[in-house]
């Protein structure tokens, strides 16, 4: 049980840590959300 929750909470960090990966990315390359954002308003 305890062992199950370990890798719930690593597989939580790995997520967390991809998407800020992503976010990094997508500033890089222009900001694609801030562009869909301008785009909608």
């Amino acid at each position: 049980m305890a062992k199950k929750s370990t890798e719930n909470v690593i597989n939580l960090d790995n997520i967390l840590f991809n998407c800020r990966d992503i976010l990094r990315a997508a500033r890089n390359s222009g900001s694609f959300f801030e562009k869909h954002y301008y785009d909608e308003h």
